[in-house]
């Protein structure tokens, strides 16, 4: 069992009384209201839903561990090669990291079964597979903010990525595949990051894999999407005061996938920075910077300036980051239409209501010149 248990059978006594005899032995400070426990009692189904999942996090770290160390042998030659000769990554930074090469399912069931040989049935229904089968065979584990591996995010090789065709009919790659069922509510690489106030967030997972490998130890991932409410939640949290939001470096978009017109349209990096910002000035005290994408100029993504530039010139670019509450007002002012009145209007409303997102008298004060400056 775990260390309630082991105080519960020693001291003989219930749980809440367990938690009381810890708390106090090793001065543990808590905010549990002990005059009124909750019902401790749960159905045998959440029992069971809880020893799987302990169990299949102890079987995915039992598999990593292998796993990783087999990413630099002959046995991984095609992954090793796209991340050494490919991306440039570093031999020696990529042993730091928790980059692994993923064998076929069936291979690391073998291995599991070896190790665990209690754990047969759990071994069995592991779940190893994703949207594009058992083909990739570069992959992270995910962690959720405790360190406990919920799956593996999967990543294409050049001789292996799927090619499929969506509803108008364009073909796209998938180069992202993650076991069936992997659980990512608590953002990227949160668990290494104890005790960092200021995080910097990207897109990609293996960005925030490497860099933090390679010395940038506050560095986390959204994936390919939003910053989303439970990586908030789970920011706030681990009571996280700052976050740089550094996504990618998209190039405009000229052509509507479903009309084929040509027109201009801003790329996901700078849209979604935006989402974020406003995702954290509303729903939590969290202080935004940005780096905006553009300084990423001429590459693409903060993994392609780091392998351009090296570490030494990407510690100092962040340091060149706008507080997010101003890179948000400068964003509204860029869409605003001074030969349209509503769009004036409209500007004006959304900068007064920045004002009331923030408790700092500098920020308000920089959003009232801007406000007053605009509009004289």
């Amino acid at each position: 069992g775990d260390n309630i248990e082991l105080i519960k059978i020693y001291k003989k006594v219930d749980y809440v009384e367990a938690l009381k005899w810890a708390a106090k032995e090793f001065h543990i400070q808590h905010s549990v209201d002990f005059n009124n426990p909750y019902n401790n009692k749960i159905s045998g189904e959440e029992q069971e839903k809880i020893r799987l999942f302990n169990s299949r996090a102890e079987l995915f770290e039992t598999a990593y561990e292998w796993m990783h160390e087999l990413l630099l042998t002959e046995e991984a030659n095609e992954v090793k090669d796209y991340l050494v000769n490919t991306r440039h990554y570093d031999s020696e930074v990529l042993k730091k990291s928790e980059f692994c090469y993923f064998p076929p399912a069936n291979d690391i069931k073998d291995y599991l079964r070896k190790a665990h040989p209690e754990k047969e049935a759990d071994i069995n229904d592991l779940p190893l597979f994703g949207r594009t089968g058992d083909k990739y065979r570069l992959a992270i584990p995910y962690r959720n903010r405790k360190g406990e591996i919920t799956g593996f995010i999967k990543r294409a090789t050049p001789s292996t990525v799927i090619i499929e065709t969506d509803k108008y009919g364009k073909p796209s790659e998938v180069r992202y595949d993650s076991t069936k069922g992997l659980n990512k509510e608590d953002i990227f690489n949160l668990c290494k990051c104890k005790d960092q106030e200021t995080l910097i967030i990207f897109e990609g997972y293996p960005d925030a894999g490497y860099f933090y490998a390679a010395g940038i130890e506050n560095a986390t991932a959204v994936g390919q999407g939003l910053l989303s409410d439970s990586h908030l939640k789970s920011l706030c949290i681990s009571k996280v005061k700052n976050v740089i939001i550094s996504f990618d470096n998209d190039k405009e978009k000229e052509e509507d996938k479903k009309t084929g017109k040509i027109g201009k349209q801003e790329g996901p990096g700078i849209v979604n920075t935006e989402e974020a910002v406003r995702l954290i000035l509303n729903e939590s005290d969290i202080i935004p910077f940005v780096l905006d994408p553009k300084l990423l100029d001429p590459h693409k993504d903060p993994d392609e300036y780091f392998r351009a530039n090296g570490l030494d010139a990407t510690k100092a670019l962040y340091k060149k980051v706008t507080k997010g509450i101003l890179w948000l007002a400068d964003r509204i002012l860029l869409k605003s239409d001074d030969n349209d009145q509503l769009s004036k209007q409209n500007t004006r409303d959304e900068l007064l209501y920045l004002t009331t997102l923030t408790p700092d008298a500098e920020d308000i004060a920089a959003l009232t010149k801007i406000i007053m400056d605009k509009f004289k």
